[in-house]
């Protein structure tokens, strides 16, 4: 009886490795980690929510301007391009036709405190869909500006693929 339990327990520890094993194969798999939403909750009568992780921005050494204020253009941190900074936003998913979405933030105080934000194409993995497949919700790049009265971001043409669109820098 004692022989029984030992080899039962020794086939559940094998088994937890490989499965394990197989979950940090999956993450690995995936590529980019620091560019990732995580699924809130769904069949929210505002939307799916999710919590994204970007990273965004470059130096501003030898960036003549990615933003234009006021007739001049000029560096911003933590926006546009590259990876320097890593910002993160709740964000309500919406349906607006066929495969397009808009994504809106939940929070003012989300990604930036300015009246605007210069957001670069982005890849964000989700996780596996229901047929195992992976998923990934990509927002193209785009400058948005602060609703006047809601202070949240929109984000338009937002879709769902089966692979990672954009590269991420």
């Amino acid at each position: 009886m004692r022989k029984l339990y030992l080899g039962m327990a020794m086939i559940m520890a094998v088994m937890g490795l490989i499965s394990c094993e197989k979950s940090q194969n999956v993450i690995s798999n995936v590529g980019d980690e620091m560019n990732r939403a995580e699924l809130i909750s769904s069949g929210q009568k505002s939307g799916t929510l999710y919590s994204m992780s970007i990273q965004v921005g470059h130096s501003a050494a030898g960036c003549p301007g990615c933003v234009n204020v006021e007739g001049h253009t000029v560096h911003v941190d933590c926006q546009g391009a590259g990876n320097l900074c890593t910002t993160s936003a709740i964000v309500s998913v919406q349906l607006v036709s066929a495969n397009l979405y808009t994504a809106t933030t939940q929070d003012s105080t989300d990604l930036t405190s300015e009246p605007y934000f210069n957001m670069p194409a982005r890849s964000l993995y989700t996780g596996m869909d229901d047929t195992g497949l992976p998923r990934w919700l990509n927002i193209p790049a785009q400058f948005v500006l602060r609703d006047s009265t809601t202070r949240l971001f929109t984000f338009t043409g937002v879709f769902f693929s089966q692979q990672q669109v954009y590269k991420n820098q």
